[in-house]
């Protein structure tokens, strides 16, 4: 990305989930409508600037940019989704509006930038485009890069960019502030927090003279526009604080009443629960939990349950969640987990193994008696998911069965729980115990060695079946010739 200096976008993107087969369901309901009331005026808060369109030309209604210069020919403009005026920018056009140090020094303290837009999916996602921004060597704005959605703020010596998966054709409320006391830089869209990054304060703004103005379009270079977008822009504003969590609750809840929703779609999605078939008692288990989309849709919550016998298993942790934050474990009664996700979900395979995996859950394994072993059952439960606050009825979601975990009893002198009485558990036994398990153990000649892989979820090799793919998808066959394929010889000399 280049340096620059202010960018403000605002996103308005609903994608919820669905619980059942694939296919891209449209759902019929109407609607759905802010569950807040709309706020008064006088509750909203104070811009630094407001730049609006509603008198046919482009104004900031609080007289901070007095000068907004066009570079090409952008278009005030009405359009059949959303009340009122707004301006399309072509890709080739913009509007600069030249900035003084007073009023950059007023925005160094801790600051926000606000943009309403729809960016037309018929434009360059390619590379940096942006809506809102003053950047160069400095600066911050609010731009896409990569089909992402980003808030670019220059502090503590370099950029952080919060950002989420940008969504075309749709009209977005983005928010991006820089919150100095918090030591974060975040991005809001469509009134939610989706991103946010560290930093150590310093807020740098454009360096020089012929960087000193915002675009609104794209972005600032010398003395002109670059990183232009295609789309429209409804509003764009500027504050000289940090704006709370609820006020830009409120700004979108204000913005979206303008917008006329077209029909939107509810996308299917697939979950698979993904471990090892086999634990000791008394061990770790580690489940991922995998869940893909079956195409785009406007679904953007996503929550069900993962239960379990609580007289097999105990929860532990949750980690290696997608989208960091954005997904949650929570372990509302023994042998019962909700996981609910507001992340971007990928259309990869499950072979893609990053994409999709929703979390990893580690659960502790009950003790079972040596000698033997005892069935646990792993499975999926209840699947809700809303768009933009609104729940979505027949939620489409195709589960892909239940995990079976056999749990065996840990051998007295197996100190180490792998199953084998061996060398490692001479190493790991207590003084007095190590002539025992050295009477007990199997040590195996490391000359010749056998070695059994395992699949991505953590299972050995199986005499039966494989998983076998001539394309991305691997399924389980017993096919004779497939499995005669891995009956291959290797002889290693390994020296002693």
């Amino acid at each position: 990305m280049k340096s620059r200096v202010l960018a403000s976008l605002l996103l308005c993107s609903a994608t919820l989930l669905s619980t059942t087969v694939p296919a891209v369901a449209a759902v019929t309901t109407a609607t759905p409508t802010p569950t807040n009331q709309i706020p008064n005026r006088q509750l909203l808060p104070n811009p630094f600037s407001n730049i609006s369109f509603e008198s046919g030309k482009p104004i900031d209604t609080t007289g901070q940019f007095k000068t907004m210069t066009p570079s090409g020919a952008p278009k005030i403009m009405s359009d059949d989704s959303i009340d009122g005026k707004v301006v399309s920018f072509d890709g080739r056009s913009a509007y600069q509006l030249p900035v003084a140090n007073a009023q950059y020094d007023k925005l160094k303290n801790g600051m926000s930038i606000e943009a309403f837009f729809k960016y037309d999916s018929k434009g360059s996602t390619t590379g940096e485009h942006d809506i809102f921004s003053n950047q160069q060597s400095g600066g911050l704005g609010l731009g896409l890069e990569g089909n992402k959605l980003t808030f670019y703020a220059h502090v503590g010596g370099g950029y952080k960019q919060p950002n989420t998966p940008l969504k075309t054709d749709k009209w977005l409320h983005a928010v991006g502030v820089i919150d100095k006391q918090a030591g974060k830089v975040k991005l809001y869209v469509n009134g939610k927090l989706v991103d946010e990054k560290n930093r150590n304060w310093r807020f740098k703004i454009s360096s020089g003279e012929q960087h000193q103005h915002f675009v609104l379009g794209g972005d600032s270079t010398n003395g002109g526009v670059e990183s232009l977008m295609t789309g429209l822009v409804k509003s764009a504003r500027l504050y000289d604080h940090v704006l709370s969590a609820d006020e830009v609750k409120n700004l979108n809840t204000s913005a979206q009443t303008a917008v006329h929703h077209d029909k939107q779609v509810a996308q299917a999605f697939e979950s698979r629960l993904v471990g090892a078939g086999d634990i000791v008692g008394g061990h770790t288990y580690s489940l991922n939990v995998h869940t893909r989309q079956m195409g785009k849709g406007d679904i953007d919550q996503l929550g069900y349950d993962v239960t379990y016998d609580p007289g097999r298993f105990s929860f532990v942790s949750a980690d290696q969640t997608l989208g960091g934050k954005q997904t949650t474990v929570t372990e509302t009664a023994p042998g019962h987990l909700h996981i609910d996700s507001s992340a971007s979900f990928s259309e990869a395979g499950f072979r893609d193994f990053a994409k999709t995996r929703l979390a990893r859950i580690k659960l502790r394994a009950k003790t079972v008696k040596a000698g033997t072993s005892e069935k646990a059952i792993i499975k999926f439960g209840n699947a809700t998911a809303s768009m933009a606050g609104a729940p979505v009825t027949g939620l489409k979601m195709q589960q892909d069965g239940q995990q079976a975990v056999q749990i065996h009893g840990m051998a007295t002198l197996d100190y180490n729980g792998d199953g084998i009485i061996g060398a490692g558990d001479i190493a790991l036994a207590p003084a007095d115990k190590k002539a025992e398990v050295a009477h007990k153990a199997v040590i195996r000649p490391y000359k010749h060695v056998i070695v059994l892989t395992t699949d991505g979820g953590g299972n050995p090799w199986d005499p039966k079946g494989m998983y076998y793919t001539t394309g991305r998808d691997p399924k389980w066959t017993t096919d004779p010739n497939v499995l005669a394929k891995r009956k291959k010889h290797l002889h290693h000399d390994i020296v002693q």
